[in-house]
Formats: structure tokens, sequence, C-alpha cells
């Protein structure tokens, strides 16, 4: 085989595996992501309509972490409300609503969280500091 032609050959290759290589958004859940890297990359795997719902919501709750670290609460908390739909006893993310919760002066709010929490997993110590 001529140089030119492998040459031709491993471009063409390239080229069309290009376009799956481009369109492969980060991965919400890889570690080293920056907060606003993390939102982008949860945004671009929540737009998956064939997602699957443990995996729906297990994105809001990182993406949701994420921009309660940018100081977007609100978001932060509208995200963990969806997750927490689809997975209402998933005790990581109660407990970070509780935290936001309280963080905003809903002391009651905080409180259900807390109590939802310590309801799903009585082993769970961070619920009790």
């Amino acid at each position: 085989m001529s140089f030119r032609f492998q040459s031709a050959a491993a471009l063409l290759c390239l080229a069309c595996a290009l376009p799956a290589f481009a369109q492969t958004p980060p991965n919400c859940f890889a570690s080293g992501l920056t907060a606003p890297q993390r939102i982008a990359a949860c945004t671009a795997t929540l737009n998956d309509a064939a997602l699957p719902a443990g995996t729906k919501a297990l994105a809001y709750f990182a993406r949701g972490e994420a921009l309660s670290d940018t100081g977007e609460t609100a978001r932060a908390l509208a995200d963990l409300n969806a997750g927490l739909a689809i997975a209402p006893s998933d005790t990581t993310a109660l407990l970070a609503r509780s935290k936001l919760k309280e963080a905003q002066g809903d002391l009651a709010g905080a409180e259900t969280d807390t109590t939802a929490a310590i309801m799903a997993d009585g082993t769970l110590g961070e619920a009790y500091v």
C-alpha cells in the first residue's frame, strides 16, 4: 500500500471518529471538574432523553451541589427538589437540601429533610450533627 493511500485512509478514519468524539460531553460524575464544568456536564447529561431515572436523579444532585458551590442557591434547591422527586429517600441529597434550607433560614424545612434522612438511614452520622 502506498504511503499516500495509507495517509488518506487514516485521515478518513479520523474524520469519521471526530464527530462521535466531539459529541461526547464531559462526564457529569468525573472527578476533578470545576463547579462550572460540572454544571455544564450535568446539564448535557440531563438533556439525554434516554437517561435512566436513577442516573437522572444523580445528575440533578451533582449539578445541585455544583450550583450550591457557585452560590446559586435557588437553582441548587430546584435541582435537589427535582432529584428528590425521582429518588425521595436519597439521604445525601436530603442532607444537602437541609443545609441549603437552613442557610436560607427555613429551619422547619431543614428539620423535615434531616428527619427524613434519619428515617431513611438511622446510622447516618452526619444527620445527627
